[in-house]
């Protein structure tokens, strides 16, 4: 008897953005909430943030609203929401802004700021493990050429937090693609509202019967 194992030729065929430096623009920001980690055999919990971007040179048909769309690739890069001077997030906004923080800015910079503006990104391949294709990864991101500008993104620019203002869970998941609304259903801030909400309600207590109507 044979057991075959066979890859998913979907998955290996998938078109992806080439390696290489590519003009991208900045669409969207999540805010995926404060998630586990485990580093060096530690568990941490950080704030974690997703930069998506549109890479306007690079082309895909989509069905979206009942019609085939030409629109840009995308390719996205998950960070920890920090800007200390070892954050990965730091390093790749002052090369793209090609520019150091200054003091004010680093007391809390926002950023929506950067949305709807241009950069280079240098893309790279890192061949997954199971051999069933590739990791399409942001390996850097750097300012454009001076003189150089791409105003505006085809893609609407949305800025999401999973948590509102007030510190309330943002059930709103309408401009989210699902695996962002994944991982933010996961983050700490979502499962200590839900521990809390069966706390509100004590275990039975929607089960229990009305009195009965006593016939005298």
């Amino acid at each position: 008897m044979s057991i075959i194992a066979k890859g998913s030729s979907e998955q290996l065929d998938r078109k992806v953005i080439p390696e290489g430096v590519h003009v991208a623009k900045c669409y969207a920001i999540y805010d995926i909430g404060t998630q586990k980690k485990i580093w060096k055999d530690k568990v941490k919990f950080v704030r974690k943030v997703v930069l998506a971007f549109e890479v306007p040179e690079e082309r895909i048909l989509i069905e979206k609203d009942g019609e085939e769309k030409d629109l840009p690739m995308a390719i996205s890069s998950i960070y920890t929401l920090s800007i200390f001077p070892k954050a990965n997030l730091r390093k790749d906004l002052e090369t793209w802004r090609g520019k150091t923080f200054t003091k004010e800015e680093l007391d809390g910079f926002d950023l929506k700021n950067i949305t709807g503006k241009s950069c280079l990104i240098q893309v790279v391949h890192e061949p997954k493990e199971d051999g069933s294709g590739v990791w399409v990864n942001i390996q850097a991101i750097m300012s454009l050429p001076k003189g150089q500008k791409h105003e505006g993104t085809e893609n609407p620019i949305v800025v999401w937090s999973i948590t509102n203002e007030d510190g309330t869970i943002n059930d709103d998941f309408s401009c989210v693609p699902d695996w962002i609304k994944t991982k933010a259903c996961a983050c700490i801030e979502v499962l200590e509202s839900e521990s809390k909400e069966e706390e509100e309600v004590p275990y039975g207590a929607d089960l229990k019967e009305p009195e009965a109507t006593l016939p005298f």
